[in-house]
Parts: C-alpha cells; structure tokens; sequence
C-alpha cells in the first residue's frame, strides 16, 4: 500500500470478505479512466506486455469492450503447470462501462461488446507457493462457491454426472481432467501439474458435494444470489449471523 502511495495511487481501505470478487463493483466504480487492468496481487505482467499495453489499448477500435490473456500459473513461483492449467484465459482487460461483475467467488466477468483473445507472447504471470493453500482456504472457496451457485454448467454430460456423484468421484474427475489434456487436447504434464489437478479435482468434488446436500431455503438463496449478485455495505445489518454469509442480497 505505501508503494502505490509512493507512486501516486489512489488508495482505498475496505473491509476484508476473504476474496476479491466482492470489491470489483467498487473498484470500477473509484476507476479513474475507462480501461481497466486487473491484477491480483500474486500475478505479473510478462515484460512484452507491459511494454505493448498502452498500445494495444490505443489501437482498439470503439466496438472493442475487453481483451482476453493467457494466464501462466507457477507452482512454487517457479514450474509452470500444464494439462487443465494452460492456456488458462482470463479477461483481466477491459472498459468498466463495459463490465459486469455480481460479487460470486470465481466469477467470470460479463463482458457487453468485442472481446479480442491476446496473442500467447501476451501473458499474466500467477505466482503460487501453494502453502496453506489447501484445505484451509479451498474449503472456505468450496464453501462459498456451494452457497453463491444454483448450479454449475457444462458441455460434457460425463463431467457433469461425475459431479452428481461427488465426493467418492474425486478421483475420477482427477482423471478426467488428465485424460482430456493429455489424449484429446495433446497438452504435456509434469509432477506439479498431477498434484494441482488432483487438489483441483478434490475441490470441485467438495463443492458439488457441499450444494448436493443444501436445504430448500440454501437453494432458493443461491438461486437469487446467482441471478441477482451480492452487495456487502459497511453499517447495514448483516443477512446472516457467520462472517462467510455476511450477505445482503440486491
């Protein structure tokens, strides 16, 4: 924070809710300038792109809203992960009159209008030691993703039927996940890759498992949550009584 200071940053302090998804509609709305660049604070911009950035933007005819960048993710800020890992696009550039976000974990980003998909030699760098990341945080993730999302969607019938059966299917996501980059995709793997699939397997057979066994009124909410978005305002009262649902509805 004293960095961005230092270099003339507008600052702003907010209430932490433990992801980031839920400051994005404020972040938009303090912007000051329409295209926006999201970053978190563990991902970098490789040096081509930070050097072609302003240009790329500038070059844009008005029919363009986003643009659409691969994302290279490190284990251990040093080996990069393959297989389901990579290509890994994210829309981390856009206009913020353009942009939608709800405030749901995960969120992909609505995007109105043109959205340009980056050369790969364009790239966001993603730093992760891995320490702590699971079970601690992946099951508070899980847990916030089983109560934002009616339900997740998907072109694969057999992905989807081994969500049905989570969490006793983890494995077999984990190998599906496997063989559709390495057999139908011809995507290379490496040990840190197996090890983030099957972390990413078990998480995914986690949260299915966790909406799978929601009562009526858990559906019903996440239904609303996921058609209307979240809105988290300092001072208002809080729709439930635990810090992870600290939710009010818009």
């Amino acid at each position: 924070m004293e960095i961005a200071k230092k270099f003339g940053s507008k600052v702003y302090i907010r209430e932490p809710h433990g992801y980031p998804e839920l400051d994005m509609p404020f972040a938009l709305s303090v912007a000051s300038h329409e295209w926006v660049l999201r970053l978190d604070d563990d991902e970098r911009l490789n040096q081509k792109l930070k050097n072609d950035l302003r240009s790329l933007i500038e070059s844009a005819n008005e029919t363009v809203s986003a643009f659409n960048v691969t994302r290279v993710n490190l284990s251990h800020n040093k080996v990069p992960l393959y297989g389901p890992f990579y290509p890994d696009p994210q829309i981390r550039i856009f206009k913020k009159h353009k942009v939608s976000y709800k405030g749901l974990v995960h969120e992909v980003p609505k995007i109105s209008g043109k959205i340009i998909s980056l050369p790969s030699n364009y790239f966001i760098i993603h730093l992760s030691k891995d320490k702590g990341f699971w079970p601690k945080k992946m099951s508070t993730y899980a847990f916030l993703e089983a109560l934002q999302y009616y339900e997740h969607k998907t072109r694969s019938k057999l992905r989807k039927m081994l969500w049905h059966l989570a969490l006793i299917s983890a494995p077999l996501i984990c190998l599906y996940h496997i063989s559709l980059s390495m057999y139908k995709e011809k995507k290379p793997l490496n040990v840190p890759t197996l090890v983030s699939t099957l972390k990413i397997a078990l998480y995914e057979a986690l949260v299915h498992t966790l909406m799978r066994i929601r009562s009526k009124k858990e559906k019903e909410r996440a239904k609303l949550i996921e058609k209307k978005g979240l809105i988290y305002p300092s001072g208002l009262a809080r729709a439930c009584a635990t810090p992870v649902t600290k939710l009010i509805l818009l």
